[in-house]
């Protein structure tokens, strides 16, 4: 009887043993069963910079280098194709008066503007600033804005870069029309007549009683680049008989005497004579 007990004890036992087992492995089946499966991250979409994008914008800035009438130009182009040019007499607001201008590109100038960048190397070049700055002369900058990215052309590239960045700049200069570059030009020149006669800093020349028109010529490109180009005709007379010419100009005129000698001295080895008849007035005659 003893025997018969401990015998069904022992298969009880067994039973209980096997479904606490079985339930284990069930729970564990179920836990592996929940755990989240993290799903794997998809390849960012490449967006092909062939295309203009929808955020396309230009801005071009150049300005003067060191000189007595300085002056700046921004050039902006719109995603829309609406374009403007803002000529600004001084390097600062307020020095003087502005000049605007707009335009209006079509799509197909829209898309070779952005065509030409794009060959030239703006999005797989790095930019990068030269350490030897030059003095004086003009310079010029640029900001393109064009699949959410924002790239500048710093003013005194590299040598490496200067190339493509010269034939960027000249293309975005060529959007303006040839009408608008006249009239913000004449502009800008007049008014800057207008301040040279009122200001007693400048000088009359007088290029007078000449036959050789072609030395008349040379006297006003030496004179232009003795004055770094800060000069304005006035006038330019041609006597009846053609033989008589006759230029009259503005220079600036140092308060220093020292400062002047460059401008009186620079036609000595010409066949002129200078003589100045007064603070304001210089006249320039054939040497007798």
């Amino acid at each position: 009887m003893r025997h018969c007990f401990a015998m069904a004890l022992g298969v009880l036992s067994t039973l209980l043993l096997g479904c606490s087992t079985s339930s284990n492995i069930t729970a564990t089946m179920e836990k592996q069963t929940l755990t989240p499966v993290v799903a794997e991250k998809q390849p960012a979409v490449i967006v092909s910079l062939d295309s203009r994008p929808n955020d396309f914008h230009v801005r071009y800035d150049w300005c003067t280098g060191v000189m007595l009438n300085n002056y700046e130009y921004t050039i902006t182009v719109e995603m829309d194709g609406h374009g403007q040019i803002v000529m600004r007499s001084g390097y600062a607001s307020g020095q003087g008066p502005n000049w605007t201008e707009t335009f209006l590109l079509k799509a197909s100038e829209l898309d070779s503007i952005y065509r030409l960048l794009l060959d030239k190397g703006l999005f797989t070049q790095k930019w990068q600033k030269t350490g030897d700055i030059p003095e004086g002369g003009s310079s010029n900058s640029m900001i393109i804005t064009a699949h959410g990215k924002r790239i500048e052309i710093p003013a005194y590239v590299i040598s490496v870069q200067q190339e493509p960045a010269a034939d960027m700049a000249s293309a975005v200069e060529a959007l303006v029309s040839k009408n608008i570059w006249d009239k913000v030009n004449a502009q800008r020149e007049q008014y800057f007549k207008k301040k040279a006669e009122e200001n007693t800093d400048y000088v009359k020349v007088v290029v007078k009683n000449f036959q050789d028109k072609d030395l008349v010529a040379q006297i006003e490109d030496r004179l232009q680049e003795t004055s770094h180009n800060n000069n304005y005709r006035l006038t330019i007379e041609e006597a009846a008989s053609g033989k008589i010419y006759k230029i009259v100009f503005l220079l600036p005129w140092p308060k220093e005497e020292e400062a002047r000698r460059p401008i009186k001295t620079c036609l000595q080895d010409y066949p002129v004579k200078v003589i100045e008849q007064n603070k304001h007035l210089l006249e320039i005659v054939p040497a007798d």
